[in-house]
């Protein structure tokens, strides 16, 4: 090493760690949502659960749901509710756009809990921590796993990933399917629909949708999307009381839970 190397090294070190010092120092000046998951079961989940909580930018109905920050916890020994944190630059919110904030919990890559409800993380008045609570998905009720797709009052708690809102003066979005007659009907979220539909096996579809000609101030863009994943079904499955319903790539594009009819 010639003296004018041996006097740059170490000068250029010097420099990097400084660098390297002020950007450790550097505050995170991403804003940031305390959640708090939880669910009703008096039961402790498997210790290698994990809890994954997820904020979304859902403006765009015909794709899936953004993911703006994901946060996960590994359960362990510890009991809910279970406190996670997502970030988000407030230039990564754009105006105009629809946010949606959710949790799961997969153990042995299973999905054991999810939300089924849309929360507005930016919501006036919205808590925080944020509550988040997650629901069984299938459960252990025996009676629910006789449950059949016909003379079933589906009620639809996931639309593509996402949860769903309410439908007009908050009237929930469901499906049924006639034993007789091979009709199946429901409620999109303003207007009441109807169609034909064919089963055979698990293979499963509709024909032409029929609804009024109601127009909502709100639920209108949703209800587009869920019956045009309607007329895109060509199977289901159908287990523990949880029906889900499947394009022609057999990715789920609705999920419906078997519910008593209010």
């Amino acid at each position: 090493m010639n003296p004018r190397q041996r006097l740059w090294t170490p000068l250029l070190a010097l420099i990097g760690l400084t660098l390297g010092g002020c950007q450790a120092l550097m505050p995170d000046s991403r804003e940031q949502i305390d959640t708090l998951v939880s669910y009703r079961e008096r039961m402790m989940l498997p210790p290698e659960a994990e809890v994954t909580v997820l904020l979304q930018d859902v403006s765009r109905v015909d794709a899936p749901a953004d993911i703006v920050d994901e946060a996960r916890l590994v359960v362990g020994a510890k009991a809910p509710p279970y406190a996670l944190s997502v970030r988000y630059a407030p230039e990564q919110i754009v105006t105009g756009h629809r946010y949606a904030i959710r949790a799961e919990i997969h153990s042995a890559g299973k999905l054991m809990f999810t939300s089924t409800e849309h929360i507005d993380p930016f919501a006036a008045g919205a808590e925080r921590p944020l509550p988040l609570m997650v629901r069984r998905v299938g459960g252990h009720n025996p009676a629910r796993n006789t449950v059949s797709l016909t003379n079933t009052y589906w009620k639809l708690v996931r639309l593509d990933d996402q949860a769903v809102d309410e439908g007009w003066v908050g009237k929930e979005l469901f499906l049924r399917f006639d034993v007789e007659g091979g009709h199946a009907g429901g409620y999109g979220g303003c207007n009441q629909f109807n169609a034909s539909y064919r089963q055979q096996g698990n293979d499963l579809s509709f024909g032409p949708l029929i609804s009024t000609q109601r127009a909502c101030a709100t639920g209108m863009e949703q209800e587009d999307r869920f019956l045009n994943r309607l007329a895109s079904v060509v199977g289901f499955s159908l287990k523990g009381g949880i029906l889900a319903l499947l394009n022609a790539e057999r990715k789920v594009v609705a999920v419906f839970e078997a519910r008593p009819e209010p």
